[in-house]
């Protein structure tokens, strides 16, 4: 009879998992380097995620915000407004600013064929995009023109993020950023 897994040891594994990708990213990413740095097996964190993409993808998703939380309450788009920006210093500076360039790797290795990452990245897309549209719905924009426009700001934004990310040019990033709110927030 196997034994049952422990929640506890598999959560904090999943955090210090989070920690390590934040500090070495998942290029090249093995799970020996990975066990030994955790003070733990390879043997034991497949025991606990049972592949090196599922450990990812469920890192991934720990770290993640709420998405469904942020836009839940989204009745204006003064409201939306603050919310996408508040979002984007939180991406850009804040709590996410450690876990958004592990999804930007991810979302790259998707795009290979037969990636063991494709249908994480596409998951991953939807669960920005939907709830995003929904806000915009209950702002007064029409079921087509909400997702056209949220699909827009979801990788209009990720793309900005790759640019500063690879440019460090803060400023027009931000800039940037606040240009494609606007627009694609106006009625």
């Amino acid at each position: 009879m196997a034994r049952p897994l422990d929640t506890r040891k598999r959560a904090a594994l999943l955090a210090d998992v989070t920690d390590y990708l934040a500090r070495h990213g998942i290029a090249g990413l093995s799970l020996r380097p990975l066990a030994a740095e955790l003070g733990t097996s390879s043997r034991m964190l497949v025991y606990y995620f049972a592949t090196k993409e599922n450990l990812l993808s469920q890192a991934l998703e720990a770290s993640r915000p709420e998405i469904s939380e942020l836009f839940a309450d989204i009745t204006s788009g003064e409201d939306l407004q603050r919310v996408l920006l508040s979002l984007w210093e939180d991406i850009t500076s804040g709590g996410q600013r450690r876990s958004a360039p592990l999804m930007l790797q991810v979302m790259a290795l998707a795009v290979v064929p037969d990636s063991a990452y494709t249908e994480f990245a596409a998951r991953e897309v939807t669960s920005w995009v939907d709830p995003l549209a929904e806000a915009l719905m209950r702002c007064g924009q029409r079921p087509e023109a909400a997702r056209a426009r949220a699909t827009a700001l979801v990788s209009g934004t990720r793309g900005l993020l790759l640019d500063r990310l690879v440019t460090h040019d803060h400023q027009r990033t931000d800039a940037a950023v606040k240009s494609l709110i606007t627009a694609l927030l106006a009625p």
